[in-house]
C-alpha cells in the first residue's frame, strides 16, 4: 500500500523550502535574462550569459554530489542556499555599478550554488519518504518545481519593467531566508536520523570516482543519463530562443518571454503528475524515446509560429513531455541506486546534464544571431529527435531499469 509522502514532515519541509528558493531565483532569473538582451540586442550574449551559468553549475553538481554523501545532506543544502544569497546581495549592493561582467560572475555564483542542493535534495528525499511513496514525492516535488517556475516567470516578466533587476534581487534574497530556515527544520526517518555516519566515509578521492564507476559497471542506468543529457542540449538551445522570440518575432517583449516561460513550466506542472499514469501503461524502453521525440517535434513547430499564443501552446506541450521525462528517470535512479551512492550518482547526472545545456546554449546563442530563432528551435528539435532514437535504439537496456513493476505494485 503507498504511504503519502505527504504524511512526512520531513518532506513537507523539504518540499517548500524547494518551492520558495524556486519562486526567488525564477524572479531574480528572468530579470538578468531580459536585462543582458535589452542592453546588448544579442541572442549569443543571452546564450553566453546562460552558458556561464552551466559551467560552475555542472562542476558543483559532482561537487554536490560527493558532499552529500559525505555530510549531513541538509547542511549541504544550506551551503548552496547561501551562495545564490551571495550572489544576489553582490548584485543588490553593486546597483547601477554592475558591469555586465560582473552580471556573469553573479549568474555562475548563483547556478553553482543551486547545483551544489541539486544532489543533495535529491538524495534526501528517500531519506525522509518510505520507498513505497518516491515516486510520488518526486512527482509532487517536480511538479511543484514547474509551478512555482511558472508563477515566478511570469511575475518576473511582469515586475522586472516596473521594480527592476535590483528588488527582483532583494525578494530572492528574502525566499532563500526562509528556505535555509526551512531545510534547517528537516529530521530523516527511522535509522537515517543521524545521516552518513563518519567512519563509513570514504576519502574524498575515492568518492569523486565512486558516481562514475558504479555508474560504468551499471550500464543501464549510464545510458539513461546520456540520453537525458543528450536532450538537455536540444533544451538549452531552445532555451536561449525562448528569450529572443518574444523580442524579434512576436514583438511582446519581457512579458512574453514570462508567458513562454510559465508555458513550458506549466506543461511540466502537468507531465510530472503525469508520468504515474503513463508508466503503468507503458514501459519505461518505451516510454523515454516517445516522450523526447513528442518534445522535440514540438520545438521544431514552434519555429514556424508567428504569434505568441501558437508559440505558448506549443512550448506547453514540450514541457508536458519534459515533466514526463524527468520524473521517470528520476525515480528509475532511485529505485536502482543504493541511498549511500544517490548523491554521487545524482551529481554525475547533474554534471553532465549542465555540461549538455551548456553546450546548447552557447550554440543557441550563435544559431540565432547568425540564422534565426526558428533555426535554432528546429535545430533544438532535431537533436531531442536524435535522442529518442538513441534511447529507442538501446530500448532492452533501458528496460532493465523499468520501474512498471514497482508502479503496479501501488495500484
Amino acid at each position: 500500500m503507498e504511504t503519502s509522502p505527504l504524511r512526512s514532515r520531513g518532506f513537507l519541509l523539504l518540499w517548500s523550502s524547494y518551492a520558495v528558493a524556486t519562486l526567488g531565483g525564477w524572479l531574480q532569473l528572468i530579470a538578468i535574462s531580459v536585462w543582458i538582451y535589452e542592453r546588448t540586442g544579442s541572442a549569443l550574449a543571452v546564450g553566453g550569459s546562460l552558458a556561464v551559468r552551466q559551467l560552475p553549475a555542472a562542476v558543483m553538481g559532482w561537487v554536490g554530489g560527493v558532499l552529500s554523501d559525505r555530510y549531513d545532506r541538509r547542511r549541504v543544502i544550506i551551503g548552496g542556499i547561501i551562495m545564490k544569497a551571495a550572489a544576489a546581495l553582490c548584485l543588490l549592493v553593486l546597483g547601477d555599478r554592475a558591469l555586465f561582467s560582473v552580471i556573469l560572475l553573479v549568474s555562475a555564483l548563483s547556478s553553482g550554488g543551486e547545483s551544489l542542493t541539486m544532489p543533495a535534495r535529491s538524495a534526501t528525499v528517500p531519506m525522509v519518504v518510505e520507498k513505497e511513496g518516491v515516486l510520488r514525492a518526486n512527482s509532487i516535488l517536480y511538479s511543484t518545481d514547474n509551478f512555482v517556475t511558472m508563477v515566478g516567470a511570469l511575475a518576473g516578466g511582469m515586475l522586472t519593467s516596473i521594480w527592476g533587476i535590483y528588488r527582483l534581487c532583494a525578494a530572492n534574497i528574502a525566499c532563500l531566508g526562509i528556505s535555509a530556515v526551512l531545510v534547517a527544520c528537516i529530521r530523516f526517518r527511522g535509522s537515517l536520523q543521524t545521516g552518513i555516519s563518519q567512519a563509513s566515509r570514504p576519502r574524498l578521492s575515492v568518492s569523486l570516482r565512486d558516481g562514475t564507476t558504479y555508474l560504468r559497471d551499471h550500464a543501464p542506468a549510464m545510458l539513461l543519463i546520456a540520453v537525458y543529457a543528450s536532450w538537455t542540449i536540444g533544451v538549452g538551445m531552445s532555451n536561449v530562443a525562448i528569450v529572443v522570440l518574444p523580442q524579434t518575432t512576436f514583438r511582446s517583449g519581457a512579458a512574453g518571454v514570462g508567458v513562454l516561460y510559465a508555458a513550458v513550466c506549466g506543461g511540466a506542472f502537468l507531465g510530472s503528475f503525469a508520468s504515474k499514469p503513463v508508466l503503468r501503461r507503458i514501459p519505461l524502453s518505451r516510454s523515454i524515446p516517445l516522450v523526447i521525440a513528442v518534445c522535440g517535434m514540438a520545438d521544431i513547430a514552434l519555429g514556424s509560429c508567428r504569434m505568441l499564443w501558437q508559440g505558448a501552446a506549443l512550448i506547453f506541450a514540450a514541457g508536458l513531455m519534459d515533466g514526463i521525462l524527468t520524473v521517470s528517470t528520476e525515480t528509475s535512479l532511485m529505485d536502482t541506486v543504493p541511498v549511500g551512492l544517490l548523491g554521487r550518482v545524482f551529481g554525475v547526472r547533474t554534471g553532465l546534464a549542465m555540461l549538455s545545456a551548456m553546450a546548447g546554449t552557447l550554440a543557441g546563442g550563435i544559431i540565432n544571431d547568425r540564422f534565426s530563432s526558428a533555426a535554432c528551435m528546429q535545430a533544438a528539435g532535431l537533436i531531442m529527435i536524435g535522442a529518442s532514437m538513441i534511447a529507442l535504439w538501446q530500448r532492452k537496456r533501458i528496460g532493465e531499469l523499468d520501474v512498471t513493476r514497482g508502479v503496479q505494485e501501488l495500484k
